[in-house]
């Protein structure tokens, strides 16, 4: 389809539309808008701060997406169902040559599990084409997350997509995929509309985007610019830790920026997601985060296991959802959260 017939098909789908309220404004949360009355050029609304943010060529796209992008387990990216988005399908299964690289099927076999089923097939209706099981798809846990980009913390840190329209998760293997999302999942929105949305920008680094790690200098600096004290960096070694008192050095060292004291209270299996979550949050986030544990309450213990619940209020949405932390005890005595 020509461009210009394209911009002119997104008119007609949508005429009119205003966007004059707050509560318009925040229902286009995480969506991609293409401006349809400029070229159609794509804007990306942060599902936080309801700021537009322009994405610019396919490249820039792809790195403005990645650099929004917060840690995520195998287990809770598998709740999200799979979208799906043209590219170059070698076996015409129905998946993407890069999709089945980043969910680990056969590019190059229909059926890469051999159960008689065709891999798209088997993705479309939330099985698994490895095996011959049924996704765990938490259709409540979707919606909640739609507009945010996650990273898969377990794997290489591959990119994908929640979008809001369908709370499909759709893979960002390059900047081709960027482009095709933009293209399949833009909105159209007219220039005055588009207008009431802030406007913000990010410094993308020069080399390719990736989380840098974070050093106990360039903590310093931080805790300075926020008029903070510079003590109690390293992290706390002591054994025998209660479980509640896990929590709240926790918080204190979420609060703090302190990466490496944050870590020391994880299990190994959710180390790497926390690194990827500190990397990511704004100021507002990491105090956001650090109230989530502060907040935290015993509800019950089995065994060497402790859980801790709060509820968490989502003001795009206006409803609060019930948040768990789990804590076993080691060898050692000492506490460390399994499950988040």
């Amino acid at each position: 389809m020509n461009k210009y017939i394209f911009i002119i098909a997104l008119l007609v789908l949508f005429p009119n539309t205003s966007l004059a309220s707050q509560s318009l404004i925040e229902h286009l949360t995480g969506r991609i808008l293409l401006q349809v009355e400029n070229k159609g050029e794509a804007w990306f609304v942060h599902p936080s701060n309801l700021k537009k943010y322009y994405l610019g060529r396919p490249a820039d796209a792809y790195n403005i997406m990645k650099y929004f992008g917060i840690g995520i387990t195998n287990y809770d990216l598998e709740r999200i169902p799979i979208g799906l988005i043209d590219g170059l399908d070698s076996d015409g299964d129905g998946l993407s040559d890069d999709l089945e690289q980043a969910i680990e099927t056969n590019p190059q076999e229909i059926d890469s599990d051999g159960d008689g089923y065709i891999d798209g097939d088997e993705v479309n209706n939330n099985y698994s084409p490895n095996n011959k099981d049924k996704y765990n798809i938490d259709t409540n846990f979707s919606q909640v997350n739609a507009g945010r980009i996650f990273l898969q913390t377990q794997k290489n840190g591959q990119a994908w997509y929640i979008n809001p329209a369908d709370a499909k998760r759709y893979y960002l293997g390059k900047p081709t995929d960027a482009f095709k999302i933009m293209q399949k999942l833009g909105l159209g929105v007219r220039n005055n509309d588009l207008d009431k949305i802030i406007s913000d920008t990010i410094n993308l680094p020069a080399e390719e985007l990736q989380p840098s790690e974070k050093t106990i200098e360039t903590i310093k600096e931080k805790r300075e610019r926020l008029g903070m004290q510079n003590t109690d960096l390293q992290p706390n070694n002591q054994t025998n830790n209660t479980a509640i008192k896990v929590l709240h050095n926790t918080a204190s060292a979420i609060r703090r920026t302190d990466k490496k004291s944050v870590s020391q209270y994880f299990s190994p299996e959710l180390k790497k997601a926390i690194d990827y979550t500190m990397d990511f949050l704004d100021d507002d986030g990491i105090l956001a985060f650090s109230n989530i544990f502060s907040a935290l309450k015993f509800e019950k213990q089995d065994d060497n296991k402790k859980i801790y619940s709060t509820e968490i209020y989502f003001g795009l949405g206006g409803y609060n959802i019930d948040y768990s932390v789990v804590l076993e005890k080691q060898e050692d005595g000492d506490w460390l959260i399994i499950s988040l």
